[in-house]
């Protein structure tokens, strides 16, 4: 039985375990789920695994790492690839406007032409999938149609819908789960030292995500926008909601925790409408979110969610961030 340093995912680390066991793994999988929860960890960890350790080092022929960018030159894409995997930092940046190109999809191919080093089990990991361009995403599905019998492509993301139909109904799909709020708190005391009450105050409003937690520990700006936003949204006033939006396009990561902000807020909007003020990933909001929800129908709220996701594909799509602002003021007030 193999060890993996993830916490939390149980179910979806027992499949990986029993696969590698009964030497039966898929040429593809996709591990599906929020933002930092585990699912990139889980996949470098689990081709360790499935090859004796060979890949502990992540700098291996063997094991090809391909994530975002915002350059289009191969040889610096290789650089940005390799350092990030020297730090052990799966993504080169956060930013919604990176995005995986053909030019890296064509190297994954030109090394794909060649037999495995050395490995029994050559990998092919591709972090946040949904931001591969459609011509990326096209000559990527020619490779998985007929993949060599010596390589699996795991493929991570936290946007299953956004990915091709095709390359979906080729994979094994494996969720992660949102993470406990205590095994998120137990993780960041243990990994940045934080006191245990600012860990546990993180963890509750991470919405299951070690990612946001630790941004909201320790990043003031995006810890301010979420305040900031959420207190505008819940006056139900459209100039502070304007005013609170991030208005240029070198703030999309701020956007991107404006939307994320929201959709929390919409989840808590339905867990007060059902009384289950205790579940909310708010709570420094609670009062103001009793007020907001009366006299208000709980199938908004829902809507409202289904809006916040689609302003997020928008953002990926790199649409002007007004209309994805006017978008979400008038599906979700």
């Amino acid at each position: 039985m193999i060890a993996f340093s993830v916490k939390g995912q149980e179910e979806a680390l027992g499949y990986l375990e029993r696969t590698r066991a009964e030497n039966r793994i898929p040429s593809l999988f996709i591990f599906y789920g929020p933002r930092g929860v585990g699912k990139t960890s889980a996949a470098f960890e689990f081709a360790d695994h499935a090859n004796d350790k060979t890949f502990r080092s992540l700098v291996h022929p063997d094991l090809i790492f391909v994530a975002p960018t915002d350059s289009s030159d191969p040889d610096e894409i290789e650089e940005q690839q390799n350092e990030s995997l020297k730090n052990r930092v799966w993504r080169i940046s956060e930013s919604p406007n990176f995005s995986i190109r053909i030019c890296q999809i064509r190297r994954v191919q030109e090394k794909l032409l060649y037999r495995p080093y050395s490995a029994k089990k050559r990998f092919v990991i591709v972090v946040d999938a949904h931001r591969m361009r459609v011509e990326a995403a096209n000559a990527f599905l020619k490779t998985l149609e007929e993949p060599p019998q010596d390589t699996a492509v795991i493929m991570t993301t936290s946007h299953l819908s956004s990915l091709l139909p095709t390359v979906v109904s080729r994979a094994v799909l494996l969720r992660f789960r949102p993470l406990d709020k205590k095994v998120i708190s137990m993780v960041i005391s243990e990994k940045t030292g934080l006191n245990k009450n600012d860990a546990e105050k993180a963890a509750q409003l991470s919405d299951g995500s070690l990612t946001k937690a630790i941004e909201l520990a320790f990043d003031e700006d995006k810890n301010e926008t979420r305040k900031n936003f959420i207190s505008a949204f819940l006056s139900a006033d459209k100039k502070k909601i304007y005013s609170s939006w991030p208005s240029r396009m070198s703030e999309r990561e701020l956007i991107f925790t404006v939307i994320e902000s929201l959709h929390s807020l919409c989840a808590d909007f339905v867990f007060a409408s059902n009384g289950m003020s205790n579940n909310l990933r708010n709570p420094d909001f609670a009062d103001r979110i009793l007020k907001f929800i009366r006299n208000r129908d709980v199938r908004h709220f829902f809507r409202c969610e289904e809006a916040c996701l689609e302003a997020e594909r928008a953002l990926n799509l790199n649409i002007e961030s007004g209309l994805i602002r006017d978008y979400l003021i008038e599906k979700t007030l």
